[in-house]
Protein backbone atom coordinates (compact mmCIF):
# COMPACT_ATOMS: atom_id res chain seq x y z
CA UNK A 1 0.00 0.00 0.00
CA UNK A 2 3.10 2.61 0.99
CA UNK A 3 4.16 2.03 -2.56
CA UNK A 4 1.03 3.09 -4.11
CA UNK A 5 0.48 5.69 -2.37
CA UNK A 6 4.19 7.07 -3.08
CA UNK A 7 3.65 6.49 -6.63
CA UNK A 8 0.69 9.22 -6.32
CA UNK A 9 2.25 11.65 -4.38
CA UNK A 10 4.98 11.66 -6.78
CA UNK A 11 2.44 11.55 -9.87
CA UNK A 12 1.31 14.87 -8.09
CA UNK A 13 4.49 16.37 -7.61
CA UNK A 14 4.87 16.14 -11.21
CA UNK A 15 1.22 17.71 -11.89
CA UNK A 16 2.76 20.78 -9.62
CA UNK A 17 6.15 20.95 -11.31
CA UNK A 18 4.44 20.74 -14.62
CA UNK A 19 2.09 23.94 -13.43
CA UNK A 20 5.28 25.90 -11.84
CA UNK A 21 6.39 25.36 -15.60
CA UNK A 22 3.12 26.56 -17.23
CA UNK A 23 1.48 29.33 -15.23
CA UNK A 24 4.09 31.42 -16.05
CA UNK A 25 4.06 31.30 -20.03
CA UNK A 26 2.42 34.62 -20.01
CA UNK A 27 4.75 36.57 -17.39
CA UNK A 28 7.32 38.96 -18.54
CA UNK A 29 10.82 36.94 -19.54
CA UNK A 30 12.73 38.00 -16.80
CA UNK A 31 9.60 37.30 -14.49
CA UNK A 32 9.42 33.81 -15.42
CA UNK A 33 13.11 32.38 -15.85
CA UNK A 34 12.78 31.01 -11.92
CA UNK A 35 9.63 29.01 -11.74
CA UNK A 36 10.58 27.95 -15.02
CA UNK A 37 14.34 26.84 -13.82
CA UNK A 38 12.86 24.94 -10.88
CA UNK A 39 9.59 23.78 -12.32
CA UNK A 40 12.14 22.04 -14.93
CA UNK A 41 15.05 20.75 -12.67
CA UNK A 42 11.79 19.44 -10.67
CA UNK A 43 10.66 17.69 -13.10
CA UNK A 44 13.75 16.13 -13.79
CA UNK A 45 14.38 14.85 -10.89
CA UNK A 46 10.86 13.38 -9.70
CA UNK A 47 11.18 11.68 -13.18
CA UNK A 48 14.29 9.97 -12.23
CA UNK A 49 12.60 9.09 -8.82
CA UNK A 50 9.97 7.60 -10.65
CA UNK A 51 11.76 5.88 -13.52
CA UNK A 52 14.77 4.26 -11.02
CA UNK A 53 14.75 0.77 -10.04
CA UNK A 54 14.82 1.70 -5.98
CA UNK A 55 12.29 -0.28 -4.61
CA UNK A 56 10.29 2.10 -1.09
CA UNK A 57 12.64 1.49 1.80
CA UNK A 58 10.14 -0.18 4.90
CA UNK A 59 8.66 2.31 6.83
CA UNK A 60 10.95 2.84 10.33
CA UNK A 61 10.10 1.65 13.68
CA UNK A 62 7.44 3.67 15.03
CA UNK A 63 9.19 5.88 17.81
CA UNK A 64 12.00 6.45 15.22
CA UNK A 65 9.18 7.61 12.48
CA UNK A 66 8.69 11.33 13.29
CA UNK A 67 11.97 12.31 15.08
CA UNK A 68 12.26 13.94 18.28
CA UNK A 69 10.31 17.25 18.25
CA UNK A 70 12.10 19.36 20.68
CA UNK A 71 15.10 18.92 18.75
CA UNK A 72 13.58 20.11 15.48
CA UNK A 73 11.94 22.94 17.24
CA UNK A 74 14.98 24.11 18.64
CA UNK A 75 17.16 23.63 15.38
CA UNK A 76 13.91 26.01 13.83
CA UNK A 77 13.98 28.23 17.01
CA UNK A 78 17.62 28.46 16.37
CA UNK A 79 17.58 29.49 12.44
CA UNK A 80 14.59 32.89 13.74
CA UNK A 81 16.33 33.74 16.32
CA UNK A 82 19.77 33.73 14.22
CA UNK A 83 17.87 35.35 11.31
CA UNK A 84 16.31 38.22 13.70
CA UNK A 85 19.71 39.08 15.29
CA UNK A 86 22.16 38.43 12.76
CA UNK A 87 20.50 38.97 9.15
CA UNK A 88 19.83 36.24 6.77
CA UNK A 89 22.84 36.61 4.68
CA UNK A 90 25.29 36.49 7.96
CA UNK A 91 22.65 33.22 8.97
CA UNK A 92 22.73 30.92 5.98
CA UNK A 93 26.48 29.90 6.55
CA UNK A 94 25.85 29.51 10.11
CA UNK A 95 23.28 27.59 10.85
CA UNK A 96 24.49 25.34 7.75
CA UNK A 97 27.46 24.62 9.78
CA UNK A 98 26.13 24.03 13.23
CA UNK A 99 23.14 22.09 11.68
CA UNK A 100 25.65 19.61 9.30
CA UNK A 101 28.14 19.37 12.09
CA UNK A 102 26.41 18.82 15.03
CA UNK A 103 23.05 17.63 13.31
CA UNK A 104 24.11 16.15 10.43
CA UNK A 105 27.49 14.70 12.56
CA UNK A 106 29.52 15.53 9.56
CA UNK A 107 33.35 16.54 10.30
CA UNK A 108 34.41 20.45 10.10
CA UNK A 109 36.09 20.50 6.80
CA UNK A 110 33.09 19.16 5.32
CA UNK A 111 30.88 21.60 6.96
CA UNK A 112 32.85 24.38 6.51
CA UNK A 113 32.99 23.73 2.55
CA UNK A 114 29.58 23.12 2.57
CA UNK A 115 28.30 26.74 4.50
CA UNK A 116 30.59 28.41 2.59
CA UNK A 117 29.23 26.98 -0.69
CA UNK A 118 25.85 27.10 0.26
CA UNK A 119 26.59 31.09 1.54
CA UNK A 120 27.69 32.27 -1.81
CA UNK A 121 25.25 30.66 -3.94
CA UNK A 122 22.95 31.89 -1.74
CA UNK A 123 24.51 35.74 -2.03
CA UNK A 124 24.92 35.08 -6.10
CA UNK A 125 21.06 33.98 -6.60
CA UNK A 126 19.17 36.69 -4.13
CA UNK A 127 21.56 39.10 -3.69
CA UNK A 128 23.40 39.72 -7.16
CA UNK A 129 21.15 37.61 -9.44
CA UNK A 130 17.43 38.91 -8.04
CA UNK A 131 18.83 42.28 -6.15
CA UNK A 132 16.36 40.70 -3.46
CA UNK A 133 16.32 43.41 -0.18
CA UNK A 134 17.28 41.16 2.45
CA UNK A 135 16.46 41.53 5.97
CA UNK A 136 20.10 42.64 7.72
CA UNK A 137 19.21 41.72 11.12
CA UNK A 138 18.95 43.34 14.31
CA UNK A 139 22.67 43.80 15.06
CA UNK A 140 23.17 45.29 11.87
CA UNK A 141 20.23 48.29 12.02
CA UNK A 142 21.15 48.63 15.34
CA UNK A 143 25.29 49.78 14.53
CA UNK A 144 23.87 51.27 11.13
CA UNK A 145 21.84 53.46 13.12
CA UNK A 146 24.74 54.64 15.37
CA UNK A 147 27.11 54.68 12.88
Amino acid sequence: MADREKRWFDWGLVVVFLLTILIPITYPPMAKIIPMTFGGFGIALILWEIFSSKKVQEDPPEDKKYGDWKIILTWLALLGVLIYFLGIMITIPIYTLLFLRFKGGDEWVPSIINSAISGVAFYVVFVFALNANLYKGLIWLTLRRYW
